[in-house]
């Protein structure tokens, strides 16, 4: 909800109790707004985690991962995917900034080299079915490729026509529109390619 005083008003799920915010307060001031959600995740040695922030003096960079190599009373340490030792303690808080690093986005990916991919292509995601992501989805593995695809024809349409450069606004609006009116039809069947490379 916003006050007519241009505050955000938020409610804690649990207490109900509301908070108002006003975004003009932090204006022209050398701090960062945070806004994540808080969950849970448990962890234990030889897990793979992803940072999902950047924390420019502890060298964190979004998106890279790391290994656990133990969990101690106080402290957890990692080995980064460069090579480097790391140990923080508990409560140091670019922990709270951690998340399982089973699979990652197209987006995430770029830059990085896996021996296996797996790339889901959806005929109703117009702005990540195109020809930019599909070359980055293909580009990052050693080994093979699988694509699951949940029709084929239209995937290949996209692909054929959606060169993945930026639009205008009023492209997107008339895309999303078109789009929308298709999902319906989308899981209609599901078809798994494999390549090996």
């Amino acid at each position: 909800m916003i006050s007519n005083k241009n505050e955000l008003i938020l409610q804690h799920d649990r207490t109900k109790e509301y908070i108002s915010w006003s975004p003009s307060s932090y204006h022209n001031k050398a701090q960062n707004i945070e806004v994540f959600e808080s969950k849970e995740r448990i962890f234990q040695r030889g897990e793979q985690i992803r940072w999902t922030m950047n924390n420019k003096a502890k060298g964190i960079i979004n998106t890279e991962t790391a290994t656990i190599t133990n969990i101690s009373r106080d402290s957890v340490t990692l080995v980064t995917e460069n090579g480097e030792k790391r140990t923080f303690a508990k409560q140091d808080e670019i922990l709270r900034h951690v998340d399982y690093a089973y699979v990652s986005t197209v987006h995430a990916s770029q830059g990085k080299t896996v021996d296996h991919v797996i790339a889901i292509l959806e005929s109703n995601t117009p702005y990540l079915t195109n020809q930019k992501t599909f070359y980055v989805e293909l580009s990052r593995a050693r080994k093979d490729v699988t694509l699951i695809i949940d029709n084929e024809e239209k995937v290949l349409n996209q692909l054929q026509n959606n060169s993945g450069d930026k639009i205008t606004a009023i492209d997107s609006v008339k895309d999303h529109t078109e789009h929308k009116n298709a999902q319906n039809d989308s899981f209609n069947k599901e078809t798994a390619y494999d390549f090996e490379l």
